[in-house]
């Protein structure tokens, strides 16, 4: 029985053969993106799942609330690992991670900036699982300046020596020991570290921050013991707040929370501020591209199938004749859509394997598809075929298998208009979709525009950014900053504490005339004197830092004009402004100057009130402005000061605009996917309307033979031949414009600066639709116009 159910499948394939091709090609896209996506979402859902436990660990996190807003982060105070472990008998362990910035690492000759370097507990390794090549992991990080590196660093620094009990130079200050070398950190992880230095360390220096409940800046994990619930620590969680740290935030006018965050849906579900966020949006964005594709292909197969149907209704009439019943040709049906399913699933795994690299690059993520070391791979693609082919297979099975054999063999049997109706809400829904794709690219893409054209309020061209986190640079900068004045080409520099564009701190405030328990969010950046003239930021009130007035770095603060209209300061310079000092205590700072408002967040992000300080030594960039003249010999000149003054330190810089057009970077690959789902999409629909308009044309060509020969022009049996078609296009339209009249899908809901642009891209798209729906089916309806009559009136 199946050997015939497959005879007929091929014979149906080789018989129909345009068909068979639409068919094919349509289930072939489908495929490929479907397979795509399976890719990127099991690698998505892989992430930490590589640890042995890492069901049972969670992530400390911290949710601070004040009267205006709730902030959630995933960074906690040091001395909350041990109080947990004490206070909390379901857990087992506890470990705290701090991330460092850049820091110039030495062995030998070599030196290299390494961003990736983090401080940790000796018991990392018992909660994660880091497997060791080199060295033991309970006692690698017990003792201080120990450190373990990753297989890439040790065979960066030493080739094939054995790195163990070698020594890295930290900053030229600080020597540290290779105690061991562990695999590298596996690409479905959200740590990136490839250096673990013993927290131990930060002990021997006697850093503050590891006895201060006020000090936020460690990752703590927790290890669960076995059947703990999680929940049950989450409800005692506020008490031990309130034991340790409750009071100190009263005083500040706002509450502080733990909670726990399951380690598996960090990758997913993060919305954290300051970081960015998790990537379950991104999942279902592009999950759900994949699947309007899929069904699209589907369609093409349900719509093609159901038109040809009156061309079996014979075969069908006989096989109940001869005592087929209506499951056993259900199922021959589905088997043939499954068969072309299967052989369409062939050709796209082989498309699959080529388009992977372009697209792992666009998502920003390694994938592989190897089914060696991922089996599950394969399953999940033939699994994938077999819905598919059942799904497109399905109704065409339902439709035919339910014809009486008499009407049938009479040819009494018409398609009707169930049939009719069917193929046209297909029609509709593929156009919907595209138009809906085609609107909603249309209006990111003027977006982007908009959001490139609107002035950041700097000038963030000519401008060199260079990374000045060691402790040692930042003590001698102001004498550098003074010798890279003397350059020619050079026009100003300037120090700053973070970059528009990137993550900006938040800080509560105590602006005049409020009180403790109306605190205020703003957005918190330090610079010295020259950062408001080298950014060509305008001063609309007041005056700029001053290096000559010794003051400013204790009592002088600068706000935005956002800042002084929330405030409701008609006259801000005068003004006060109380501020944290990190210790518990309050500092108060004199508003002397105030500046226009600028973006230094993202754009997606309205201006926030903003404070500026100068406190000296907190700074993180060097921003040098230079002339656009001869620029490759001014940053040698550069170099050449930086190497003098630090020959312990590479040069590495970057260009302002490159890392402000970052932001742009990524929304325009995210748009590029976007492009390519779209033009999938419509080729798809394109192929369904044009095999549609050729069965079309085949259908009634002995009509268009006797109106020829009545009178009817050419253009008239076009247009009558295009007519019905057409029709469903512009419905599809029309319900496509009136879907985004929904007030919660109108994209100025998610941004801030969104420039009112309806009509134009309402207009482009349906002309962008209705032109290629017109151009796929007119060659069929000129060809079918074109034939000679006589010819047409004897075909039978």
């Amino acid at each position: 029985m199946f050997q015939n159910y497959f005879k007929i499948a091929l014979r149906n394939l080789m018989k129909n053969r345009v068909y068979s091709v639409v068919n094919i090609l349509s289930l072939v896209i489908g495929l490929v993106c479907g397979m795509l996506i399976i890719v990127y979402v099991l690698d998505e859902i892989s992430y930490d799942r590589f640890h042995d436990r890492a069901g049972r660990i969670y992530r400390l996190g911290r949710k601070t609330e004040t009267a205006e807003q709730v902030v959630l982060e995933p960074l906690s105070c040091a001395p909350a690992a041990r109080a947990l472990m004490t206070d909390f008998p379901d857990i087992e362990n506890a470990v705290r991670i701090r991330n460092t910035g850049n820091i110039a690492v030495r062995y030998g000759d070599k030196m290299f900036y390494e961003k990736h370097v983090a401080y940790a507990d000796a018991p990392v390794f018992d909660v994660f699982t880091f497997p060791m090549i080199e060295g033991d992991p309970g006692t690698a990080l017990t003792r201080p300046y120990s450190a373990v590196i990753t297989e890439d660093m040790a065979s960066k620094y030493f080739g094939i020596e054995n790195p163990v009990g070698k020594i890295l130079r930290f900053n030229n200050q600080h020597d540290y020991m290779v105690t061991g070398v562990m695999q590298n950190v596996p690409d479905n992880s959200h740590f990136e570290f490839d250096m673990l230095c013993s927290m131990e360390t930060l002990a021997a220096q006697k850093d503050p921050d590891l006895d201060n409940w006020l000090s936020f800046g460690y990752f703590t994990y927790v290890l669960l013991k076995e059947n703990a619930a999680p929940e049950d620590i989450q409800k005692k969680l506020p008490a031990f707040v309130r034991h340790y740290i409750g009071d100190d935030f009263k005083v500040q006018g706002k509450s502080i929370h733990f909670f726990l965050h399951p380690l598996l849906k960090i990758q997913l579900y993060s919305h954290l501020e300051g970081y960015p966020p998790g990537r379950i949006v991104q999942v279902c964005f592009l999950s759900m591209f994949a699947l309007c594709i899929i069904l699209a292909g589907c369609m093409n197969f349900m719509n093609l199938a159901v038109a040809r149907s009156v061309n079996r209704n014979r075969e069908v009439g006989i096989r109940k004749v001869i005592g087929a019943n209506r499951k056993q040709l259900m199922v021959q049906f589905t088997a043939e859509a499954v068969i072309l399913s299967l052989i369409s699933m062939v050709v796209a795994m082989i498309l699959v394997k080529w388009f992977l690299p372009a697209f792992s690059t666009v998502v920003r993520q390694q994938l592989t598809l190897d089914f060696t070391a991922r089996p599950e791979l394969l399953l999940y693609f033939i699994g994938l075929s077999l819905i598919v082919g059942i799904v497109s297979g399905s109704y065409p099975a339902f439709y035919l298998s339910r014809v009486h054999p008499a009407d049938i063999l009479k040819g009494r049997f018409t398609a009707g208009a169930r049939k009719v109706r069917l193929r046209n809400a297909l029609v509709l829904f593929q156009f919907f979709t595209s138009a809906v794709f085609i609107i909603q690219a249309s209006v990111f893409g003027i977006q982007l525009e908009h959001l490139r054209d609107i002035d950041p309020g700097f000038d963030k061209n000519n401008v060199l950014v260079v990374p000045v986190s060691e402790e040692n640079i930042r003590q001698s900068m102001d004498v550098f900053k003074k010798e890279l004045r003397k350059e020619a080409g050079v026009t100003c520099v300037a120090a700053t504490s973070t970059l528009p564009g990137w993550y900006i701190p938040r800080e509560m405030k105590i602006p005049q005339g409020y009180t403790a328990e109306q605190m205020q969010i703003m957005d918190d950046i330090n610079v010295d004197h020259g950062f408001i003239p080298a950014m060509g930021i305008e001063i609309i009130a007041g005056r700029n830092f001053s290096e000559d007035i010794t003051t400013d770095p204790e009592q002088s603060v600068i706000i935005n004009e956002t800042a002084a209209q929330k405030f409701g300061w008609e006259q801000p310079v005068g003004k006060t402004i109380q501020y944290s000092t990190g210790s518990g205590q309050f500092a108060t700072g004199t508003v002397c100057g105030v500046v226009r408002d600028f973006h230094l967040a993202s754009l997606y992000r309205v201006i926030e009130p903003l404070f500026i300080s100068n406190h000296a030594g907190r700074f993180n960039y060097l921003l040098v402005r230079f002339q656009p003249e001869n620029v490759e010999e001014t940053m040698d000149r550069i170099r050449h000061r930086w190497l003098a003054r630090y020959p312990d330190h590479p040069f590495e810089y970057s260009f302002l605009d490159d890392s402000y057009d970052y932001y742009f970077q990524v929304v325009e690959k995210v748009m590029h996917i976007f492009s390519y789902f779209i033009f999938l999409t419509i080729f798809i629909a394109c192929l369904g309307i044009f095999a549609l308009a050729a069965y079309n044309a085949e259908r009634r060509v002995k009509e268009i033979g006797i109106r020829k020969v009545l009178g009817a022009p050419s253009l008239h049996l076009v247009l009558m031949l295009n007519r019905e078609i057409m029709l469903l296009v512009c419905i599809a339209m029309a319900a496509a414009v009136a879907f985004f009249q929904i007030p919660f899908l109108n994209p100025s809901t998610v941004m801030p600066y969104f420039t009112d642009f309806k009509p134009v891209v309402y207009l482009k798209s349906t002309l962008i639709v209705i032109l290629m729906a017109l151009v796929t089916i007119s060659y069929q309806s000129i060809r079918a116009a074109a034939m000679n009559p006589v010819d047409s009136i004897r075909i039978e």
